[in-house]
């Protein structure tokens, strides 16, 4: 049920609001975490641990079939480590730019709408710029790209409430 009378929020856009306020929260807090601590060096080395121990038990056609999607996520990671100030400093934009239109949006102002399309497009080109076209890289960018996407629509659904 939507409370659309007297110019109140839809609850429906509350909902969106709300969720995407925590993740942004979320989005903001692992960007300080990959500008300005050593994280990523650490998950990369958690993972390539991970990795060896995994590919250790598999074998034969397994191998075959996971070996390369193993590689392929280590590759990914290590790029966030080569590049975890820059990532960082994209996605504090991002999380700044995400935050800021949902704000907006909650008070049913349009403009919060395009802050929030433009965040969206940002992070979903930085995924390819700092993490290439490795297939752990494109399969987040098609889950990324999905999400993002799906909640620009819902939020333009409700366009019409806002001024």
């Amino acid at each position: 049920m939507d409370n659309t009378t007297n110019g109140q929020r839809p609850t429906f856009l509350t909902v969106l609001c709300i969720i995407s306020f925590l993740w942004a929260a979320y989005g903001l807090y692992q960007s300080a975490k990959s500008a300005f601590t050593d994280a990523p060096i650490r998950e990369l080395e958690e993972a390539r641990l991970q990795a060896e121990a995994d590919m250790a038990e598999l074998e034969g056609p397994a191998l075959e079939m996971a070996g390369p999607m193993i590689e392929s996520s280590l590759e990914m990671l290590q790029k966030s480590v080569d590049n975890a100030e820059p990532i960082g400093y994209t996605g504090l934009l991002q999380g700044v730019l995400t935050l800021l239109g949902v704000w907006m949006m909650w008070g049913l102002r349009k403009l919060g709408f395009w802050l929030y399309a433009g965040a969206g497009a940002i992070g979903l080109v930085s995924m390819v710029l700092f993490f290439g076209t490795s297939g752990a890289a494109m399969v987040a960018l098609l889950v990324m790209g999905f999400l993002t996407i799906l909640f620009i629509v819902l939020y333009a659904i409700h366009l019409k409430y806002m001024n």
